[in-house]
């Protein structure tokens, strides 16, 4: 929601000085062979999350997300060489992030953060736009021309500092599509993500979704579970100062009356139910990621939604006994 959105390209210093990359209308976008190469890669790179196991097939999940994701979709989009598909990832950072084949992935790590139906709802519609803007070819024709600042293997390292199941996904990505790395670690130029957080804010509404929730989900990301930070864009705190600040400024401007607290709860009852299990995995990546307090964030949070839970209550503990004698919070 790095809310980020989130894929991207290898070098810190690239996207401060790389041109606008917004296309005014993505009727006028015309593929070129760089953006044929690129579709191929992605497809490959969808059939590798497959062959590595990271993909979640639980019917149940699969079906919520996608039928969320679906009802974000502009109304009457048809786009040229894009095949709609809502996955999800068994990686433990909290990240989401946009092929430009329209393949969306949210990671385990997300899924475990989000405490409801709008605030995923608010995700997907943010990735749907950068398929739908064409941001992922953008990006990558912006790569091509340029030489990277740090090595690609250098860059992946930034994902997983603390082990093999932290950022997992983008690692992958990055031997096959660099491209997509990049703009999921730092995200794409600011333009563009404000213009996918109004877009996702519009559709919300549209949906009948609590666009106040978008917030929400970057004061999530804000949280530090964990003495390191990582640089995902999504909890970047400058970054996410500034989208908190104008989506909180087209709140007030735009905002219909909130959602009644009955429906609210109906939806959050529901987010927290179907992704339960994925929570459970999630937490087990955690562990074994060596990241025992964000294991224990989530594995409490799981035990207060449903604490007649002998399989929750596992989870509180093997947090508590990977976390030994160090404090529950940095």
């Amino acid at each position: 929601m790095q809310f980020r959105g989130i894929l991207v390209m290898a070098g810190i210093f690239l996207w401060a000085v790389a041109p606008t990359l917004a296309v005014e209308n993505s009727n006028d976008f015309s593929f070129t062979k760089a953006d044929f190469e690129l579709l191929e890669q992605l497809d490959l790179l969808d059939q590798k999350f497959e062959r590595e196991g990271l993909v979640d097939h639980d019917q149940a999940l699969n079906s919520y997300v996608t039928q969320v994701g679906l009802s974000m979709l502009p109304a009457g989009t048809a786009l040229e060489r894009v095949h709609w598909s809502f996955r999800i990832l068994r990686d433990s950072s909290p990240n989401a992030f946009a092929l430009a084949n329209g393949s969306i992935y949210v990671q385990t790590g997300l899924l475990s953060l989000l405490e409801n139906e709008d605030q995923l709802a608010g995700v997907l519609a943010h990735e749907i736009t950068h398929v739908t803007d064409r941001h992922g070819y953008l990006a990558n024709r912006d790569y091509r021309r340029k030489s990277t600042v740090i090595s690609v293997a250098q860059f992946a390292g930034r994902m997983a500092p603390g082990g093999t199941n932290w950022g997992t996904a983008i690692q992958l990505a990055s031997l096959v599509v660099p491209s997509v790395m990049i703009t999921s670690i730092e995200g794409y130029r600011r333009e563009l993500e404000r213009n996918a957080d109004v877009y996702s804010f519009n559709k919300l509404i549209e949906g009948n979704y609590e666009p106040r929730e978008m917030p929400g989900v970057f004061r999530l990301l804000e949280r530090k579970d964990e003495v390191e930070v990582t640089k995902l864009y999504y909890n970047d705190h400058p970054k996410l100062e500034d989208r908190i600040a104008y989506m909180n400024a087209l709140i007030e401007q735009k905002a219909p009356r909130p959602a009644s607290p009955e429906v609210l709860s109906v939806r959050k009852m529901k987010y927290q139910t179907v992704t339960e299990g994925a929570v459970r995995e999630d937490i087990h990546l955690a562990v074994l990621s060596h990241r025992a307090r964000t294991a224990l964030a989530r594995a409490t949070k799981l035990n207060e939604f449903h604490p007649d839970s002998a399989d929750n209550l596992y989870c509180v503990g093997e947090a508590y006994r990977a976390l030994g004698p160090w404090a529950a919070h940095p």
